[in-house]
């Protein structure tokens, strides 16, 4: 068992490892995770309960969040990503409660490296805006290809369909994370 605790200019986010695979983490932000500003007064919080394995990663999480207009928000959700060989695969469904709004949004990717640090992904995203409402759905196709250049830099070319809005966009897009 071990606990690791981070302090960044946006808040504090601690993880306790129970055994070498299963953690929990929590944080307290001064806005939306990653952000360095503190953007309306109140904080934000997350708690993630997870496993890591050899081929895959899987947790819970529940984040509470306020926005500028202090309407209150709260995210749940589980992910599910399994890593065999070459081979990625990722589903991810979420939903979101703000004041009287229910949504929920699921996400599902495949891929496959094609040489070690090149992989191509397709991808399906599905919004319902409001569950309450019929006519409320988003669908997007994507397809693309992931080029990390080094650790800290990442390159993307996606191809993605709009079906609800009948749109096509390509989108070129290169990512820093350090």
């Amino acid at each position: 068992m071990r606990k690791i605790w981070n302090v960044e200019a946006g808040g504090l986010e601690g993880a306790y490892f129970i055994s070498g695979n299963l953690y929990l983490k929590g944080g307290v932000y001064n806005g939306p995770k990653n952000n360095y500003l503190d953007v309306n007064g109140t904080k934000d919080v997350l708690f993630k309960a997870g496993y890591s394995g050899n081929i895959q990663k899987t947790g819970l999480y529940v984040y509470l969040k306020r926005d500028r207009e202090e309407r209150r928000t709260f995210l749940s959700g589980f992910y599910l990503d399994l890593r065999a060989d070459r081979f990625i695969f990722t589903v991810e469904p979420l939903y979101v409660k703000t004041d009287s709004i229910n949504s929920l949004s699921f996400y599902a990717q495949a891929g496959y490296f094609v040489l070690e640090n090149t992989k191509m992904l397709a991808r399906i995203d599905v919004d319902i805006p409001d569950v309450d409402s019929t006519h409320s759905r988003a669908t997007r196709l994507s397809a693309g290809v992931v080029r990390e250049l080094n650790d800290h830099l990442k390159l993307y070319l996606d191809f993605v369909r709009n079906l609800g809005a009948d749109s096509n966009e390509a989108i070129l897009q290169l990512q820093c994370v350090w």
